[in-house]
Formats: C-alpha cells, sequence, structure tokens
C-alpha cells in the first residue's frame, strides 16, 4: 500500500467497520416524497415530506384520476403529464398538465400527444370527458390529426 491508495482502502475500511457495510461514495439514497404515512385517522393524502402543491393542484383538479384511463390513484401510483411534452416545446402551465396513472404516462412517454390519443380510442373519450380545460390548440390538433386518418383509411371491399 502506497501514497494514496493506502488512505482510500483505510477510509474504506474504517467505513466498513462502523456501519458493517462498505462504504459507497456518490450513490445517495433518495427519498420519495410520494411515501404515505400510516395513517388511520389522519387525511388520506398525508405526507412524511411536502409535496411540491402545484402537483396536489393537478390531482385536486382531475379528482386524483388518470384522464386517459379513469383509473383512481394515490401520490404513489399517479404522476403529471405535460400533453404536449416539454421536449416537443411543451409549458407547465395548467392548459399543458394534467393526472395521468404510472402506466399510461409511461405509454405515452415522450410521443407527440395527438400520436398517442389517435392511437388510443378509449384513451381519447376519457381524455375529452377529462380534461375539458386543456388548450383548446392542443384538443384540436387531435380532431385534425383522426378526421386525416379517416380520410386516408382505404373503403372497405
Amino acid at each position: 500500500m502506497t501514497g494514496n491508495n493506502a488512505g482510500k482502502e483505510r477510509e474504506q475500511r474504517a467505513g466498513q467497520l462502523a456501519t458493517g457495510q462498505p462504504e459507497r461514495r456518490g450513490v445517495r439514497r433518495a427519498e420519495s416524497p410520494h411515501v404515505r404515512k400510516d395513517t388511520t385517522d389522519a387525511e388520506p393524502h398525508a405526507l412524511t415530506r411536502a409535496v411540491d402543491p402545484r402537483r396536489l393542484a393537478v390531482f385536486d383538479r382531475d379528482q386524483w384520476q388518470c384522464v386517459y384511463c379513469g383509473a383512481a390513484g394515490t401520490l404513489d401510483t399517479l404522476s403529471v403529464d405535460h400533453v404536449q411534452p416539454r421536449v416537443r416545446g411543451g409549458d407547465q402551465s395548467a392548459g399543458n398538465v394534467v393526472t395521468a396513472c404510472l402506466t399510461c404516462n409511461a405509454r405515452k412517454g415522450g410521443r407527440r400527444h395527438v400520436e398517442f390519443l389517435a392511437d388510443d380510442a378509449e384513451a381519447w373519450r376519457n381524455f375529452r370527458a377529462r380534461a375539458p380545460y386543456v388548450w383548446p390548440r392542443l384538443v384540436a390538433a387531435v380532431e385534425e390529426e383522426l378526421a386525416r386518418r379517416v380520410r386516408r383509411r382505404p373503403p372497405p371491399r
């Protein structure tokens, strides 16, 4: 053991002795802001840590239900989805964010909302019924894409 390596090995052994486990540098354990308390008499969405109030406002507005499939959820199972993804120029305004379950949000991914909603008729019906506050231009884009697809569809034989 020479030079810097000896010092590093000593620190590592000291970390192992103190905790019984190897020291893991550069790895942080992230605590989820969505962890619920064990609540019996408390509010149904009581938290151990503060959550962004804008996130809670979106969930409250959407009645804690996914706008795409209608599934009810909790902080553990719901996410805020950008109808027009931020990577495609979407903003964080109330007209561009909706509540989505983790499954629907993963299915949509970074795709354009037009592609996702035009490909899934049930999601489109639910979206129209549950998200009337979404920017009209976003809704109009889906309707235009659906009309374009109907015009392109070959007639039945």
